[in-house]
């Protein structure tokens, strides 16, 4: 019998902190999933502590970037063939959370490209002093290789 526990690695692609505009946009680094067939992130976004509007929100943007030797290369925005369970408008981003109402979330989609290395970024636009805790995770599944430690 397969089992979940020994099929997939997981990342912490995001440390969970509070996201202001002061402290600006937060991003994951480089994300590898040499070893992987297949990615889904999953992004808890806590009660934002300001009023989130139009010109109040923070984006989620996925990037990702070929096996150039080992190394990132230069990333590029994520396609929409290249998500699961969101759509990404063309800069890469797969959510934004502009209203009260979408606050106190966790959420996941996943990524099926070909890129070796993935970064996912928060971005905080409009006036955010008290912030919104935001944190995720990178889970790997598909390994080449199992199982996985």
């Amino acid at each position: 019998m397969r089992d979940l526990h020994h099929n997939i690695g997981t990342v912490t692609a995001i440390l969970p902190q509070t996201v202001t505009t002061a402290g600006g946009a937060v991003n994951s680094g480089n994300l590898d999933l040499l070893g992987f067939e297949s990615a889904e992130f999953v992004v808890s976004v806590g009660t934002s502590g300001d009023t989130l509007s139009g010109t109040n929100k923070l984006s989620v943007k996925i990037e990702h970037a070929p096996d150039d030797d080992g190394s990132p290369g230069t990333y590029a925005p994520v396609a929409t063939v290249n998500v699961l369970g969101a759509t990404p408008d063309v800069n890469g981003v797969v959510l934004v959370v502009d209203d009260p109402a979408e606050d106190a979330v966790t959420l996941r989609f996943g990524y099926v490209g070909s890129g070796r290395f993935l970064k996912l970024t928060v971005t905080p636009a409009g006036t955010h002093t008290n912030g919104t805790p935001v944190s995720a995770v990178l889970v790997k599944g598909n390994p080449l290789k199992a199982p996985v430690a």
